[in-house]
């Protein structure tokens, strides 16, 4: 742990979270994929577990979408979200952007050097434990299948009707 003070300073832990997806964490009971990683061990842990997780952990709860959330269904559901989000974690620090895209989230007030990440309190949540006590860790991109690429390039940008009809 104090290697990491080597190299920077952990700030806090954020993730985003929407309407949508607080509410599957609460209902959602489906595989989080079916292969077995090469282990024989089938993965039965819904996706809904990691952003439960995520949400439990972050010192930051971005709500995504809040903007779209108030415009087709009031306020009432956006404290709705926010309310749940909190109940998931009552010392995170939720923000919610207004403005599409984050158009109005103030990056240094929210997310930059805010202070919030402790090692200690983290180092004792019922998660950290829970996975120190194991034989070995699983890292959560074999644990739930979730994978990421990233796409630059400054010459020829995505066709968004032929990125569609691959995905």
């Amino acid at each position: 742990v104090d290697a990491l003070n080597i190299y920077d300073v952990l700030s806090s832990i954020h993730t985003l979270a929407d309407k949508n997806n607080a509410a599957a964490m609460l209902g959602n009971t489906g595989a989080a994929d079916d292969d077995d990683h090469g282990n024989g061990d089938i993965d039965d842990r819904s996706i809904a577990n990691l952003m439960l997780d995520q949400i439990e952990f972050a010192n930051v709860i971005i709500v995504s979408k809040a903007e779209m959330l108030l415009r087709k269904e009031g306020k009432e559901k956006l404290e709705e979200t926010k309310a749940l989000l909190q109940k998931l974690n009552p010392k995170a620090r939720i923000v919610v952007p207004l403005v599409d895209k984050f158009g109005d989230l103030d990056v240094a007030q929210h997310l930059l050097n805010t202070g919030l990440f402790d090692m200690d309190e983290a180092s004792t949540s019922a998660g950290w434990v829970v996975e120190l006590e194991k034989k070995e860790h699983t890292p959560e991109t074999e644990e739930y299948g979730v994978s990421s690429v990233v796409f630059r390039s400054t010459d020829m940008p995505f066709h968004p009707g032929r990125l569609s009809s691959i995905l």
